[in-house]
């Protein structure tokens, strides 16, 4: 018996399978396989059609089935006070899902959690026994200005920690355990009328960046917290700039300005504070801070450049047993300048004085110890107030000129020393230095083209005194100019003794030009026939030539 082949075979099954397709008629169209659509929220979307099959042997690829449409924005949420509580593509609040509704919980706590989540909510009641308050959702809590929380025994959490969770809220509440600001934005603009437990106070927090700020053009975006027993306060970068804070009744702790612009023209009143920190660039700059009974060893530490500058600082004592201050510390580039301090000891009549108290106030250092740290400052202080200790940065740093109200930083800078070529092309201006002030240029060229001018003016701390200009090296004072102006109201009939000139070698007054007015060069000493040539002397408007051996 012969066996078809394989191939045989296969060709009368296709035979068949033809033959029975004509005797049937054309087939019908076979549906495509649709694509998987993007993943996106589930929206109601009509099947797509399917594309017909083109006539055998044509090789026409089908279409693809057309994409469902994406879903629409949503609509804008109005919330019971006029604020936009809109939530995003992706977000799901549900605590108010009627506007204006009351979210209420007798005990254990209120949580929003979700982006928006409570921000439709006409009020949010918590006690008489809540343990928190918790807007973790970014702008969960968001424009509800009615939040009232009790505490029980161990007090209410508030964690405002998403961004603008609680922004431009109205808070009231009684035993506070803590408050934490700690999302951006997330306080500011509110009005918070909190007190803490009355055993172990509180601290406000405002950690996040901008998080308890008002602004100062909006008054509608004003921002208000008044803590009854608090522990301190703590900001962090532009977190209480612009703000006010009535911490009253406080109980301990420190106002800590730690970053830049934290508290950046705040308004700040407490009682009983350790301690004053103000650690950022500009980070208390322009500020108004009243401090009434200090802690015994309050101190005030500015120390980043322009940290207090501008800074308005009162502090009022009218306890007897406060009698000690640790220090007022300025450590950086204008910490304090232009600052003005004013600290009152006063005791209310009748009071009796123990053998640990006393009268009088004693502040154990003044630091001035950066460039213009101490410009300008200004102290007031009551007569039985002093400090021990005053230290200002030496040379060309100005820390102390100008300061006013410490006795012992009271005369100033008493000389210029330039080494190397420390001064050389520089311009300075000091006011009213110590009594024999002098400038010592000891190097060749450590003056050359320098500018110094010394403007003396009214005041107790005025020298009547300078011992002159010292010129040590060849070209020492080669093209400087020095100024000595005297602004006294007795000025005309009483000028300064200015000292000698000295310039003892090879070109060391080379073109010097030296100014007075009201204010008397006792002599300029020049060394050999190079050591003046070119200088000039001019002594309240008159021009004097000082190349000569000795004038």
């Amino acid at each position: 018996m012969i066996m078809p082949s394989l191939s045989s075979l296969l060709s009368c099954l296709l035979f068949s399978l033809f033959h029975n397709a004509l005797s049937q008629g054309p087939s019908p169209p076979i549906a495509p396989i649709a694509r998987l659509p993007p993943r996106i929220p589930p929206v109601h979307v009509p099947p797509p059609v399917p594309a017909p099959v083109p006539a055998p042997g044509t090789g026409t690829i089908p279409p693809p089935p057309s994409l469902p449409r994406l879903a629409q924005a949503r609509a804008q949420v109005i919330g019971a006070f006029g604020q936009d509580c809109t939530p995003s593509s992706g977000d799901y609040p549900e605590a108010c899902p009627t506007i204006g509704q009351d979210l209420l919980s007798r005990s254990g706590k209120i949580e929003c959690i979700h982006n928006f989540d409570c921000c439709t909510c006409g009020a949010m009641i918590c006690g008489p026994d809540c343990s928190d308050l918790v807007c973790n959702g970014d702008s969960g809590c968001y424009g509800v200005k009615d939040i009232r929380l009790s505490g029980g025994i161990s007090g209410t959490n508030i964690n405002c920690n998403g961004d603008v969770s609680c922004q431009n809220t109205g808070m009231i509440g009684t035993n506070i355990a803590s408050i934490l600001c700690s999302g951006d934005n997330s306080c500011s603009y509110s009005i918070f009328n909190l007190e803490c437990l009355p055993s172990i106070g509180c601290i406000l927090e405002c950690v996040g960046d901008a998080s308890c700020e008002a602004d100062p053009l909006i008054p509608a975006l004003n921002a208000i917290y008044t803590i009854e027993n608090s522990n301190g306060m703590s900001c962090s970068a532009s977190a209480c700039k612009y703000a006010t804070f009535n911490l009253l009744t406080n109980i301990g702790g420190s106002i800590i300005c730690g970053a830049y612009d934290a508290c950046l023209s705040s308004k700040i009143m407490a009682t009983n504070i350790n301690s004053i920190m103000c650690g950022g660039r500009d980070a208390c700059k322009d500020a108004n801070i009243l401090i009434i009974n200090p802690k015994q060893g309050f101190s005030l530490s500015c120390q980043s450049i322009y940290s207090c500058l501008g800074l308005r600082l009162e502090i009022l004592i009218t306890d007897p047993l406060i009698t000690e201050f640790y220090r007022i510390s300025c450590g950086a580039m204008n910490a304090c300048e232009n600052a003005q301090i004013t600290i009152t000891k006063q005791l209310p009549l009748n009071t009796i004085i123990t053998t640990s108290g006393s009268n009088d106030l004693t502040i154990a250092e003044l630091s001035c110890g950066g460039y213009r740290a101490c410009f300008n400052t200004h102290f007031y202080l009551t007569p039985n107030i002093a400090f021990t200790q005053c230290g200002c940065a030496g040379g060309m740093t100005q820390s102390c000129d100008g300061l006013l109200g410490v006795e012992s930083c009271a005369q100033g800078i008493s000389k210029i020393e330039c080494n190397g070529n420390s001064c050389r092309g520089m311009s300075e201006t000091i006011i009213n230095p110590r009594d024999h002030f002098e400038l010592i240029c000891s190097d060749p060229n450590s003056c050359k083209d320098y500018t110094l001018t010394i403007k003396i003016e009214d005041s107790p701390r005025a020298p009547s005194i300078l011992n002159g200009v010292t010129c040590g090296s060849p070209d020492a004072c080669n093209g400087m100019r020095i100024n000595i102006i005297n602004l006294k109201s007795d000025a005309t009939i009483n000028p300064i003794p200015a000292g000698t000139i000295s310039c003892g070698t090879t070109n060391s007054c080379r073109n010097t030009i030296i100014v007075t007015h009201n204010a008397d060069i006792l002599s300029i000493v020049c060394g050999d026939t190079t050591s003046c040539a070119g200088c000039q002397q001019w002594t309240n408007m008159k021009y004097n030539a000082c190349d000569s051996a000795s004038i």
